[in-house]
């Protein structure tokens, strides 16, 4: 029965739990993707048969054979599903024999990939339980401190890699827990807030001899925030985590990409979740308000919430994106390995040139990231616009006085609460005067994306920049072209695509690149169909290394006619930003100079370069 229920569960894609009386029980992740192999076999299973005129009656009894043996597979019983395999019936005409052994083949291959699930499978935890984490066996190949936990990066035997992070949870021991329930029950009692709770920690800790500290600590990171999410909102490593419907927790960490966490979630701990994130924003979620989005400043994240009527399981699913205590600045990108002083002078050339850019890649690919970075390569006072609907420029760019201007806007058709609509936006920019950078909405959608190649007409000599979900240069023009039915005519603005994807170094470890610059070249009606996009940039993966050829850049001569250079004379300038940018390089890794002194330099640079 036990078996049936996990079957189910799984199959509905939920969490591998099942609940009898006061405990869930979970199953191990080994017998876990054995059963979720087993479902695809059964899922697709049908019953080889052939057409002839003798073959009617064979055929309906084996599929109602059929439909006796998927039960049984559902229901785990091997020993009864194998009975059935013999039942298959055949008759005595000579293609009978080979049409019983092809049914026979496909009948025990099904049979033999059915799991035997035993109680040592499982391991179980409160049904009042949060959350629990995933046993995992393989190798530690990192290990390193957040705060005070413990991070570790394990790679099975597979290869496949798991984030596992010792929570205050964990370390909470059996003494403590029950000072909490104690201090729960005096809380109820009085009627209590929580924020509230201090005196009471304070007065049940020194009764019990606990360390009150460790028990307010817990109050605050389970009760008014995240719970064991607040302790992974901690790794500087991380840019994104994903909670899902059936409680399994994906990151996007810097240096693996997209890893599995060992953590999961319990129905308990996503309701739990869900009402910490209503207390956190202020904001309702509910049956009428199932999706929502804040921007929580304390800990410097957005979350994106959905639930209820707004996704098919009902479930609360979360996704937040982190952005560091500061920015980014391309110094931390070249450490990252994101990319090299040469790559980085290239794109600080461009940008100050006035290059319109699109950077491209996958969700948590460096996109957003890499666009701030822009902004240390423009002199700090001049100013810049920023057209949002989500926040995406770091606080830190306001509080040290970047010049930015921004204009918050949704795609609508009336001004809200959550802005100006998107396409007054180009508007108000002429409204605001010249800026020298302009930084744009992603473009998800065809609202966003005309309003963004309408501000690339009138940016003139000014660099806009904006990102894009798609794998390539051609996958962006495809879907601007074709998905949004965008008139190429539009695209004749943009002067290079930026590809931001995760790429494998000669280590085989998963980074975060800037893997491709792609020039639009000039065209007569459609660059694709033309083949106008120029490669001047890209990694090598077999080197390890970036190569560049700017010598059939259209772009180059553009900046030598706005700087009044030669070719080559742009072509020094590169070389000269290039070598400006490894001996800050140097300077970073010694602490010799920030993120505001990195911008200082650029500029200077720029002042005082000759040719």
């Amino acid at each position: 029965m036990l078996f049936k229920e996990f079957f189910k569960s799984v199959k509905e894609g939920k969490a591998p739990t099942v609940s009898k009386g006061s405990t869930i029980y979970i199953l191990n992740e080994k017998k876990l993707n054995q059963l979720k192999k087993h479902i695809g076999m059964v899922e697709n299973l049908n019953v080889p048969y052939r057409n002839e005129s003798f073959c009617e009656e064979c055929r309906d009894e084996r599929f109602q054979l059929l439909h006796t043996f998927i039960k049984k597979n559902e229901e785990g019983d091997k020993e009864e599903a194998t009975l059935l395999i013999k039942r298959i019936p055949k008759r005595a005409q000579p293609v009978c024999k080979q049409c019983y052994e092809e049914a026979f083949i496909v009948f025990k291959r099904v049979v033999d990939a059915l799991p035997e699930i035993n109680y040592s499978d499982f391991y179980a935890t409160s049904k009042a339980a949060y959350t629990f984490n995933k046993i995992i066996t393989g190798e530690v190949i990192e290990s390193y401190n957040v705060l005070n936990s413990k991070v570790k990066i394990i790679e099975t035997p597979e290869g496949v890699k798991y984030y596992d992070m010792e929570t205050l949870n964990q370390k909470i021991r059996s003494k403590e827990r029950q000072v909490i329930a104690d201090i729960i029950e005096i809380m109820k009692a009085k009627g209590a807030m929580i924020n509230e709770a201090s005196q009471i920690i304070r007065s049940v800790c020194q009764n019990k001899g606990v360390d009150p500290i460790k028990i307010q600590r817990f109050f605050n990171d389970y009760f008014l925030k995240l719970g064991d999410l607040q302790y992974i909102i901690q790794d500087e490593a991380l840019t994104d985590i994903f909670v899902f419907a059936n409680g399994r927790v994906s990151l996007n960490h810097y240096d693996y990409g997209l890893i599995e966490c060992t953590l999961c979630f319990t129905p308990v701990g996503l309701k739990s979740l869900s009402l910490a994130y209503e207390r956190i924003s202020g904001k309702p979620f509910s049956y009428t308000s199932p999706y929502s989005v804040f921007y929580w400043d304390d800990e410097n994240v957005r979350i994106s919430i959905a639930g209820y009527v707004a996704n098919y399981t009902s479930m609360p699913e979360l996704a937040i994106r982190k952005f560091p205590t500061s920015p980014w600045s391309i110094l931390e990108l070249i450490k990252r390995g994101s990319l090299n002083p040469e790559m980085a002078a290239l794109l600080n050339l461009f940008v100050y040139s006035g290059a319109s850019i699109l950077i491209g890649g996958d969700k948590g690919g460096g996109k957003s990231t890499l666009m701030q970075s822009f902004l240390y390569m423009i002199p700090k006072s001049d100013r810049k616009l920023a057209i949002l609907t989500d926040r995406e420029i770091h606080k830190w760019f306001y509080e040290n006085d970047f010049r930015i201007s921004e204009l918050r806007v949704h795609t609508g058709d009336e001004t809200s609460a959550q802005g100006i609509p998107i396409k007054d936006a180009v508007s108000f920019m002429l409204i605001f005067g010249e800026s020298r950078l302009t930084i744009f909405n992603e473009i998800k959608y065809i609202e966003e994306a005309r309003p963004f190649f309408g501000t690339t007409a009138v940016a003139g000599v000014n660099s806009i920049v904006t990102t894009i979900h798609a794998g390539s240069p051609q996958g962006i023009l495809h879907r601007l072209i074709y998905s949004f039915d965008l008139d190429p005519e539009a695209i004749r603005n943009i002067d290079f695509i930026v590809m931001a994807l995760p790429e494998k170094d000669l280590q085989g470890n998963l980074k975060r690149m800037v893997s491709r610059v792609t020039e639009i070249q000039k065209f007569r009606r459609n660059p694709l169909e033309e083949e106008k996009l120029l490669d001047i940039a890209k990694y090598d993966k077999i080197k390890g290394e970036w190569q560049i050829n700017l010598e059939k850049s259209n772009f180059i001569t553009k900046i030598g006619e706005r700087f009044g250079l030669t070719k080559k004379e742009v072509l020094k300038l590169h070389s000269d930003l290039t070598s400006f940018y490894e001996r800050m390089y140097e300077k970073f890794i010694n602490g010799d100079v920030d993120n505001l002194e990195l911008a200082q330099y650029v500029e200077l640079f720029f002042k005082e370069w000759k040719p």
